[in-house]
C-alpha cells in the first residue's frame, strides 16, 4: 500500500493491503450508523471482498460491508448472537465508479437499513448485538480493506478489497436518510455529535491513518505489495481518471546472430503399459479440476471412489464429494442442473456431465477419451475455496 503527503488516495491491491484499528468498545455500538465511499477496480471477482469489517472469529457480534462473490452485489452483513449471519443485499457493483455505502441498526425497532448513494435499498428485522457473554467481539480489530480479523493486529487477513476506500465513519446513533444525504458529499470536522470514529484515507503521510474525531482510534497501514496512487476526488465524487504516462522510446539494440547448434537426436523412450489403479487429487481452487485419460487403446470400465472434504468459503460448512442439495444459489453454479458443490465427471470434448462422483461410481471410458473431474461451484467463485478431494480409481 502506498501513500503520499500530496493529494493522494490509498490504493488497496486486493492481495494483502489493509488498515487495522485496535479493538475498542466504542467501535462496536449496538445503535450505529457506518459509512464508507468505495471504488472497486474489479467485478465478478471470484471472492468476497470487504470494504469494512468489525467482527470476532466466531462469526457473531459484528458488521461488514462486502462486495459479494456469488452475484457481485454490494452487501451488508450483520452477525447476530445466534451465529447465523444475515446478508442484506444491495445493487450490483459498478466497477471503477465511486459508491457510497451506509448502514444503520436501531435496537428499539430491531431494524437494519442499507443505503447506497444515500438511498435506502433494503431493510431487515434481526436481533443484532455487538457483544455478549461469550464469543463476543471484545478483542478483535476493526479492519478496512479486508474481511478477516482473527489473525491479529496487522497479521494475515483475507477477502481483500481491490480499489479505493475513503471517508470511513462510525456513529453511535441511527442517522436518517436525510442525515446521510446531507453529509455524504462533505468532509466532516470530526467533532460532530455521536461520531465515534472517522478516517479520511487521503493525503496520508506516514504509516498511520489518524482518527479525526480525536478519540484515538488511529489505523495502522499494514503494508503489503506496493500499490499506486490517484488524486483524491472532490465531493461530489467523480470517477477518477488516471494521468497518461508517455511510453518511453527504446534504444535500438542490434540483433545478435545465433551460433548454429546441432539438433540432438532424441533417444526413443519405450511406452509403459497403462496403469490399472491409482489415485489423484481434485484441488477445490481449480476451475479445470483433474483430467483423467484412458490410455489403454480400448474401451475400459473404471471404478472411482472419492474421499476428503473442502470448503467453498469461510462462512460455509465443509462438503464431501456429494455436495449439497437445495443450495439457494443453485442457478449460479457452473453446471446448474447438477448438485451444488458436488464432484462431477465431465467429458472434456463435449462438456457433458457423465456422472456425479458422490460415492463408488463406475462407468466406461473410450480409448483416448479424457474425463475432467471438477467441483461444481458458483461461476468465478473458486479462488476462496480451500481443501482437496482425493479419488481412488481402478480398471475393472
Amino acid at each position: 500500500m502506498t501513500s503520499s503527503a500530496t493529494a493522494s488516495l490509498l490504493y488497496f491491491n486486493g492481495t494483502d493491503d489493509k488498515i487495522d484499528v485496535g479493538y475498542n468498545n466504542e467501535l462496536n455500538p449496538q445503535t450505529f450508523t457506518i459509512e464508507a465511499w468505495a471504488y472497486s477496480r474489479t467485478s465478478n471477482t471470484g471472492i468476497e471482498r470487504s470494504v469494512l469489517t468489525s467482527r470476532p472469529d466466531s462469526y457473531r457480534w459484528g458488521y461488514m460491508f462486502y462486495q459479494s462473490c456469488y452475484q457481485d452485489n454490494w452487501e451488508l452483513w450483520l452477525l447476530p448472537p445466534n451465529g447465523d449471519y444475515q446478508k442484506i443485499r444491495g445493487p450490483k457493483v459498478q466497477a471503477n465508479v465511486w459508491t457510497h455505502l451506509a448502514a444503520t441498526y436501531d435496537p428499539g425497532s430491531s431494524v437494519a437499513r442499507f443505503y447506497i448513494n444515500g438511498q435506502q435499498v433494503a431493510q431487515q428485522n434481526l436481533n443484532y448485538q455487538p457483544s455478549g457473554p461469550t464469543g463476543s467481539n471484545r478483542q478483535n480489530i476493526l479492519r478496512i480493506g479486508s474481511g478477516s480479523t482473527e489473525s491479529g493486529y496487522c497479521v494475515g487477513g483475507n477477502y481483500f478489497f481491490n480499489g479505493y476506500i475513503d471517508e470511513v465513519r462510525v456513529w453511535n446513533s441511527v442517522r436518517s436518510a436525510q442525515d446521510i444525504q446531507a453529509k455524504m458529499n462533505q468532509r466532516l470536522t470530526g467533532q460532530e455529535a455521536n461520531l465515534v470514529a472517522y478516517w479520511r484515507l487521503s493525503d496520508i503521510s506516514g504509516a498511520q491513518v489518524p482518527d479525526l474525531t480525536g478519540h484515538g482510534h488511529n489505523g495502522n497501514i499494514c503494508k503489503g505489495s506496493m500499490g499506486s496512487q490517484t488524486i483524491n476526488p472532490p465531493f461530489p465524487v467523480p470517477t477518477p481518471v488516471p494521468t497518461p504516462v508517455p511510453t518511453p522510446v527504446p534504444t535500438p539494440v542490434p540483433t545478435p546472430v545465433p551460433t548454429p547448434v546441432p539438433t540432438p537426436v532424441p533417444t526413443p523412450v519405450p511406452t509403459p503399459p497403462p496403469l490399472t489403479s491409482g489415485q489423484f487429487d481434485v484441488v477445490s481452487t481449480s476451475e479445470t479440476g483433474y483430467n483423467f485419460t484412458n490410455t489403454s487403446g480400448r474401451d475400459m470400465t473404471f471404478t472411482f471412489y472419492p474421499s476428503g472434504e473442502w470448503k467453498p468459503a469461510y462462512f460455509l460448512p465443509y462438503y464431501t464429494a456429494a455436495g449439497e442439495t437445495g443450495f439457494p444459489y443453485q442457478q449460479y453454479m457452473v453446471y446448474p442442473q447438477q448438485t451444488s458443490f458436488a464432484l462431477l465427471a465431465i467429458d472434456l470434448q463435449t462438456n457433458t456431465v457423465l456422472a456425479e462422483i458422490n460415492g463408488t461410481t463406475q462407468f466406461v471410458i473410450k480409448p483416448g477419451q479424457t474425463v475432467a473431474f471438477r467441483i461444481n461451484d458458483v461461476v468465478g467463485c473458486y479462488a476462496d475455496n480451500y481443501g482437496t478431494l482425493t479419488v481412488q480409481w481402478s480398471a475393472v
